[in-house]
């Protein structure tokens, strides 16, 4: 009896091994398998980057993947300290976030196409690019012939705006952990400030790693961020700040701005209801912060920082203005406003429509130019009819359909 009961615990506790190994070879952390707890839940942050289906574009050969801190910072540690003397940032964060965000070079992003950090391809972009199916549908990202190339994209990401101005301040330049935590705040993740959390705790776990094996080796390969010399001055510093979103978005530009609006055309998010339902779906919450509101200015503050030009002084947090009329009075008073009629509106430009009230002043209605023909614009907006719609042949005339006229931002 006794020797019957040991085999079927030894049996059992084979089905459970296989179980194991069979659900984590199965889930999107299929990677992971051999890696210590902390480093399975950083991969789990972004499962969609660590095995995404390629459906067009990529390249033959990529990066090669690692095992550990130590392995990744032995392939890829010259790769990163190039790119952070060269743009102004400290390498160790970018290491880290490098294993972070293609799982140890074990995304399929990062092994076929150098591409560790999820950088997109939008318009300016002229190198080679890669599709994936993603769950927010087909996304094409920038793909790279080598590692240096891949790490270089990325810093290029960082100091391509003015999102990140402020991380590039040599105060935070030099200091690993403001920069990470200057970073996220300005929009490189998250809306969510939970998730915003899980991120820096978990990136600055895995830089605390990726420090503590380079001091192991005797003389350090490199020295601290504290003491490199960059090449690069930072740029002016910009009281903006914004708090999300996509990880890895590539910003600039008011192209980016139409491109982004037109990317959430699919998407049909669930209408909003009564507030009091709290009845929106996620699609509408990572608009407006997490909340259950009329959303038009949302979307449209939402696109802007996504295109790494965020407003700023919003009452909530600083990239979101969640009202039209607030919104345009932050452009008359921070920006350019023009009213309907006056100029040819750009694509990219803001455009306030009446409430039912009629007030030329108070605004009821948001949405962004998304092209321009002869007299004639079309839009896209958000909360139109419960949903994102793009519609054409407004006329730029004074109070037709209720046009009142355009925000547009400065410098941009």
């Amino acid at each position: 009896m006794n020797k019957l009961i040991s085999f079927k615990k030894i049996q059992l506790i084979l089905v459970l091994i296989f179980s194991i190994y069979f659900t984590i070879s199965n889930t999107n952390i299929i990677y992971a398998a051999a890696l210590p707890s902390s480093e399975i839940t950083a991969l789990s942050l972004y499962p969609d980057w660590v095995s995404s289906t390629c459906s067009s574009g990529s390249s033959s050969t990529g990066a090669t993947s690692a095992a550990s801190v130590a392995d990744f910072v032995n392939k890829y540690g010259q790769a990163a300290f190039n790119t952070g003397k060269k743009y102004g940032i400290p390498y160790e964060i970018i290491l880290a976030q490098g294993i972070l965000e293609s799982g140890y070079a074990k995304s399929e992003l990062a092994y076929i196409n150098f591409n560790f950090f999820g950088l997109r391809a939008y318009p300016g972009w002229n190198g080679k690019t890669v599709t994936y199916n993603t769950d927010l549908g087909k996304i094409t990202y920038e793909a790279f012939a080598n590692a240096e190339e891949g790490f270089n994209g990325y810093g290029q990401f960082i100091v391509g705006g003015s999102r990140y101005a402020n991380a590039l301040q040599s105060n935070a330049a030099h200091d690993p952990l403001t920069y990470l935590t200057d970073i996220v705040h300005d929009g490189y993740n998250s809306p969510n400030l939970a998730e915003q959390a899980k991120y820096i705790d978990t990136a600055w776990s895995i830089e605390q790693g990726v420090v503590a094996y380079i001091n192991s080796v005797n003389p350090p390969t490199w020295p601290p961020s504290k003491e490199v010399i960059y090449d690069s001055s930072p740029p002016a510093a910009t009281d903006s700040s914004s708090t999300d979103s996509g990880c890895g978005l590539s910003g600039g530009g008011l192209a980016n701005v139409v491109n982004i609006a037109r990317q959430e055309l699919n998407l049909k998010p669930k209408p909003y209801g009564a507030a009091e339902l709290n009845d929106c779906d996620s699609n509408v919450k990572k608009y407006t912060n997490g909340r259950c509101e009329a959303w038009c200015a949302d979307f449209v503050s939402w696109v802007y920082k996504q295109a790494g030009i965020p407003f700023n002084q919003g009452y909530i947090v600083s990239w979101q203005h969640p009202g039209a009329a607030e919104l345009k009075g932050w452009f008359e008073n921070n920006q350019t406003f023009i009213q309907a009629g006056t100029q040819t509106p750009q694509p990219g430009d803001v455009i306030f429509w009446n409430g039912a009230d009629g007030n030329l002043n108070s605004p009821g209605h948001v949405s962004i130019v998304s092209s321009v023909s002869g007299g004639e614009f079309s839009d896209i907006g958000g909360n139109e009819a419960n949903t994102i719609l793009e519609l054409s042949n407004h006329k730029n005339i004074l109070q037709s359909e209720g046009l009142i006229g355009f925000g547009r931002m400065k410098n941009v």
